[in-house]
């Protein structure tokens, strides 16, 4: 269900006119969508919460370190040694603040809690940015969708020109080693590569891409079944009008 609805909203799986799967290519700023879910979380609280000094407006140190963190996912490439890397650090960071630090950590959290972090126009602001950049993606993703037509690999541009590819020779490859981003989408970078093993075609940060990896493969092997029968077809035809 889930995956489902990622696909609604940052894909359209299926091509209604020929039934192959679309690929679109996205921008990294899809991976901030769980700051944005987290500030409609924590602006909600804002609202109903009211600041005292037993309560000084950890919500936003709270946010601020959740976005931090997430901001890293498009800064750092998170193989798997990177990943469990940071991890071990940010593990020992904690124990050597809860341990050595502790009232000197407090007093930068109380220090640091200032009014604008319960505001509720605070996470607004975020809402408002965030949200605009994620629904600036979605629309500019739809402005070129990749998809294989008959026996080619075609390329259609709301705005320039179209791109077609012969399926002949092309390969698939995709990439999923940032475990961080396959984490957030199942993203990934996915290409199509020429009978030399060239990138013919490079599109990054594509959502759910093994299970679209999968019906691409499909779709490319019913389009090159198709083009070897044509080419065998107008092989027998020369042959006949030798003979003949």
């Amino acid at each position: 269900m889930i995956d489902d609805d990622i696909d609604l909203i940052f894909d359209e799986p299926v091509s209604a006119l020929s039934g192959s799967v679309l690929i679109r290519r996205h921008s990294p700023i899809i991976f901030m969508y769980p700051s944005l879910m987290v500030a409609f979380l924590l602006g909600f609280f804002s609202v109903l919460g009211e600041r005292s000094p037993e309560q000084p407006g950890y919500l936003g140190i709270l946010f601020l370190t959740f976005t931090f963190v997430n901001l890293s996912v498009l800064s750092i490439r998170y193989t798997r040694a990177a990943a469990w890397g940071l991890l071990g650090l940010g593990l020992f960071l904690w124990l050597l603040c809860v341990t050595v630090f502790d009232q000197g950590a407090l007093a930068v959290l109380h220090g640091a809690a200032s009014p604008v972090f319960m505001s509720p126009g605070f996470y607004g602001i975020w809402i408002s940015c965030l949200g605009g950049l994620i629904f600036a993606d979605y629309w500019q993703s739809k402005m070129e969708t990749w998809r294989i037509v008959g026996t080619e690999l075609v390329c259609y541009r709301a705005i320039g020109l179209d791109e077609r590819h012969p399926v002949s020779g092309i390969r698939i490859h995709v990439e999923t080693d940032d475990v961080a981003k396959y984490a957030l989408l199942g993203s990934g970078d996915l290409y199509f590569l020429n009978q030399s093993g060239r990138p013919l075609v490079s599109l990054k940060h594509v959502v759910r891409i093994r299970s679209k990896e999968i019906r691409l493969q499909q779709d490319l092997a019913r389009a090159q079944e198709l083009w070897s029968s044509m080419q065998q077809g107008i092989h027998d035809r020369i042959e006949r009008e030798k003979s003949a």
